[in-house]
């Protein structure tokens, strides 16, 4: 692994040292698959962090608006003196109201105008309780749900959403496997691309390389400017790159380590030649 490092780092200054690592065994190599999408991973979770802490934090502050109300026969009721709740923030809205029918999707819900302007229509995380259907709304795709389901009842709801913020360590994890998932298909999606665009170079060769050695090459050639990609998407979060962009730059060095190994392989044969005459 040391070796490796090595070869990195040389090759930072002449990509001639890349060719060396073709004979390195692929265990030895596959420390930097695992690196680079553990930084994507990574990286991800930085750029939602603020959305999850909304997420956490609007829920959590809806519970103290959440009207006292009873299910029997999947029909909602809110208790006496109470009154419906429209709660909105930024990533989250919960709407009870007892006085609504829902009929299908919101879409289809004959709600009175003044209700429907306190709707929001593109809050990211919303639950809508009405008098005979509850429904979900999650990125603007609706589910509806049942009223036998205990989880909509007063106190498991309430305890629910109370319990959001003691419950961010296993929700962040449980993001962490999904984005970690996610990383390593793109990673080996773009590799498995570079490493097949990559056989153009077989024409300039002598001994033309194999798919697995160019995949090789490939994994090893994109570390570094892959991390320097996500160093700079985290520090400057609004410029988009196009994926691309990772596919041009190995494909570059890709080219020149060819060509500055055959070069010095040129130059060692015509030091050998002279000093055999």
């Amino acid at each position: 692994m040391r070796q490796l490092f090595k070869l990195l780092f040389q090759a930072l200054r002449n990509p001639r040292h890349y060719i060396e690592t073709i004979n390195m065994k692929w265990r030895t190599i596959l420390i930097l698959p695992l690196i680079a999408t553990l930084v994507i991973t990574m990286n991800l979770l930085v750029l939602t962090d603020t959305i999850l802490e909304g997420f956490f934090s609007d829920i959590s502050m809806a519970t103290q608006y959440v009207p006292e109300y009873t299910i029997e026969e999947a029909t909602l009721t809110l208790n006496e003196a109470e009154k419906p709740l429209y709660y909105q923030s930024d990533f989250f809205q919960l709407v009870i109201d007892d006085t609504i029918e829902n009929r299908g999707i919101q879409m289809n819900i004959p709600i009175p105008n003044e209700k429907a302007a306190a709707i929001s229509d593109d809050t990211p995380l919303n639950l809508f309780l009405f008098k005979n259907q509850a429904v979900a709304m999650i990125g603007g795709v609706h589910n509806i749900l049942d009223y036998s389901n205990p989880l909509l009842s007063n106190d498991r709801l309430t305890s629910l959403m109370s319990s959001v913020n003691n419950q961010q360590f296993s929700i962040l994890s449980a993001v962490f496997i999904s984005y970690f998932v996610s990383a390593t298909i793109f990673y080996w999606i773009q590799m498995f691309v570079i490493a097949l665009l990559a056989g153009i170079f077989n024409m300039r060769l002598t001994q033309p390389l194999k798919y697995r050695t160019r995949l090789k090459l490939t994994v090893i050639i994109s570390f570094v400017p892959l991390i320097l990609i996500q160093i700079i998407n985290s520090l400057f979060p609004t410029i988009q790159y196009s994926t691309y962009l990772l596919q041009i730059i190995t494909l570059f060095i890709y080219y020149m380590a060819l060509k500055d190994h055959s070069r010095f392989i040129r130059s060692l044969m015509e030091k050998f030649n002279i000093r055999k005459k």
